[in-house]
């Protein structure tokens, strides 16, 4: 994460039942593809990124997902968000009957970021292979 930012808004949205276990790709509403902004991360994994353009709402689907979702994020040009993808039972009240039966589905989590008048280092943590490292970027 860069440094001088703080946490603004978290977010969460849900993949469709049973998707969404290996990747996520979102992009900036009406600007898809590469070259416009799209990106794709891991189930496991953070990707941090800003865009040029306000960015109010960003478009998201899931791999094995064949329809698209929206969040609202409000960015201003410039400002960071970060999205993590894991892999969650979605039950409610009535346990593994209840949404998605029990499956597993891909869980998004976005955080907006806005900078800071002062320093500030934010934990995060990077998985590969089945390990998982917490780092703290002040003492990298």
């Amino acid at each position: 994460p860069p440094p001088g930012i703080t946490r603004a808004r978290t977010l969460y949205g849900w993949c469709a039942c049973g998707t969404g276990l290996r990747s996520v790709t979102f992009w900036p509403k009406g600007y898809w593809g590469w070259v416009w902004g799209a990106r794709t991360v891991q189930v496991g994994s953070a990707i941090w990124v800003k865009w040029s353009v306000p960015v109010k709402t960003v478009q998201w689907t899931c791999d094995g997902m064949w329809s698209w979702e929206e969040t609202t994020v409000d960015l201003q040009a410039g400002q960071y968000l970060s999205l993590q993808l894991t892999a969650s039972n979605r039950d409610n009240f009535l346990g593994p009957i209840g949404f998605c039966h029990g499956r597993a589905t891909g869980l998004v989590k976005y955080n907006t970021w806005q900078k800071t008048a002062y320093t500030t280092s934010v934990p995060f943590t990077t998985g590969t292979g089945g390990y998982f490292c917490f780092k703290i970027p002040a003492l990298l």
